[in-house]
C-alpha cells in the first residue's frame, strides 16, 4: 500500500500534513499508542533531514507500508546555485565543520556534499567518497555518478573501528532519535536529486 504523495512547499506550514498523514496510517494498521509516537517521529526527523541543505526546498513526501512495516520516503531536486556551491565547498574543505553536531547533522552535510557538481569534488580531495562510508554507485542515468549510503553499513563500520573517530560516531549513533528508532535509513543522490527513505518495523 502507498499513501498521497504529499508536496512540501514550506517545511513550517507543511510539517502538519506530513505528521497528520503518518499518524493516520499508524491508526490504520493497529499500531500501539507509542509506536504511533515513535512512527511520528521518524517523520518529523526525516523532514528535518532538508533543513539548512539549501534554503527552500520542495519535497515529495510518502509512506509505502504492508501490515506494520513502514518504509517514509522523502524525495527532492535541489538546484544548488553558486553561493549555495560556495557555501558548502567552504564550509568542507578541511573534511570538518564545527558547526556540524550529532549524526543527523553530519548526514545533512553528506547529502549537502554529494549534491556538488561533478567537478567541485577537486575542492575536497578524498571527502566526499568517504565521508560517512557513501559509497559510488557508477552507471545512473546520463552517466552522472551517483552515491546510495545506508545507515545500517555506516553503523557497522563504525562498530568495528577502534579508533577515537569511530568511537565517537558510534556515541552519536546511539544519542541519535532516527538512528536509535529506525531499521535503517537509505540516502541516494543522482545528480541533484535527492531520496531519503527511512525503514522501520514494529
Amino acid at each position: 500500500m502507498k499513501t498521497d504523495v504529499i508536496t512540501i512547499n514550506n517545511i513550517e506550514q507543511d510539517l502538519d500534513k506530513v505528521l497528520d498523514t503518518t499518524e493516520k496510517i499508524g491508526k490504520e494498521t493497529g499500531l500501539l499508542d507509542k509506536e504511533k509516537i515513535r512512527l511520528r517521529l521518524l517523520a518529523e526527523e526525516l523532514v528535518g533531514m532538508l533543513r539548512g541543505i539549501a534554503g527552500d526546498i520542495v519535497a515529495d513526501y510518502w509512506i509505502e507500508y504492508q501490515d506494520k512495516s513502514f518504509e517514509l520516503y522523502l524525495t527532492s531536486d535541489v538546484a544548488l546555485d553558486q553561493n549555495m556551491r560556495k557555501q558548502i565547498i567552504d564550509v568542507s574543505t578541511s573534511g570538518t565543520n564545527s558547526a556540524v553536531k550529532g549524526f543527523t547533522g553530519k548526514l545533512r552535510e553528506m547529502i549537502a556534499i554529494l549534491l556538488l557538481p561533478k567537478g567541485d569534488d577537486a575542492y575536497l580531495p578524498g571527502y566526499t567518497m568517504d565521508f560517512m562510508g557513501a559509497s559510488s554507485m557508477m552507471g545512473c542515468q546520463l552517466g552522472i555518478d551517483g552515491y546510495i549510503w545506508t545507515m545500517q553499513q555506516y553503523a557497522m563500520a563504525v562498530q568495528s573501528g577502534k579508533d577515537e573517530k569511530s568511537r565517537e560516531a558510534w556515541d552519536e549513533l546511539e544519542k541519535s532519535i532516527i538512528a536509535s528508532i529506525a531499521d535503517d535509513v537509505r540516502v541516494s543522490v543522482k545528480g541533484y536529486h535527492v531520496e531519503i527513505v527511512v525503514v522501520k518495523s514494529f
